[in-house]
């Protein structure tokens, strides 16, 4: 694939295709090292090592997108079978340094999620908040499809003046992208209290 991500997919918005295009070359390499000692990203660490231990030991895991992969050393030692998606190619580059599997950590597409397989957990971190209201429910079409319970991060509220490029979402917006049958089951706090991880759960399969 050419270093220069093209149009994600067409019905999306601009932002979302500039999202696709912000994490190459020396954005991807020193993605990480700009960013592991803040309390987002412990925060973030922490909430999803406690959404992945509920009996959850084997089961299979989506991560989408997977950035550089910080979360993939967690699932092998939990022996969770996971695949790690990310649009970009320089942080599949990454993220495939942490990876036991060839293929493990490939390129691809949130809103055309190009795999067959149904997987027990779809996981999506520091992700929609960069994208529009009207992109969500394309998003979460193709995570319900290809997943039985999705894990993610939402912020609901501007509360900074940095991050400017971040559109918060209401719950509300959420609930509306699911379909029939999904239903919110966890809502909590990672580092404040408008930056929450939630878990929806497809109660119907």
């Amino acid at each position: 694939m050419d270093r220069q991500v093209s149009a994600i997919i067409n019905g999306v918005s601009d932002k979302a295709n500039k999202t696709a295009c912000r994490y190459l070359g020396r954005n991807a390499t020193l993605y990480e090292s700009k960013r592991q000692r803040s309390a987002k990203w412990l925060g973030e660490d922490l909430k999803v090592k406690k959404f992945l231990t509920r009996d959850l030991r084997g089961s299979s895991i989506l991560d989408i997108p997977c950035g550089t992969g910080r979360f993939f050393p967690f699932y092998q030692s939990r022996h969770f079978k996971f695949i790690g998606m990310d649009i970009s190619p320089d942080m599949v580059g990454q993220a495939s340094q942490k990876t036991t599997y060839t293929d493990q950590a490939r390129i691809g597409n949130i809103f055309d999620i190009d795999i067959c397989t149904v997987f027990d957990v779809v996981v999506c971190v520091r992700f929609l908040n960069l994208i529009k209201a009207n992109d969500l429910k394309q998003a979460f079409s193709e995570m319900q499809r290809v997943g039985r319970r999705i894990i993610f991060t939402l912020r609901t509220k501007h509360n900074k003046p940095t991050g400017h490029y971040h559109s918060p979402h209401p719950i509300s917006l959420i609930e509306k992208s699911l379909s029939k049958g999904w239903k919110i089951t966890r809502n909590e706090r990672v580092h404040e209290r408008d930056y929450r991880m939630i878990e929806v759960v497809d109660e119907m399969g």
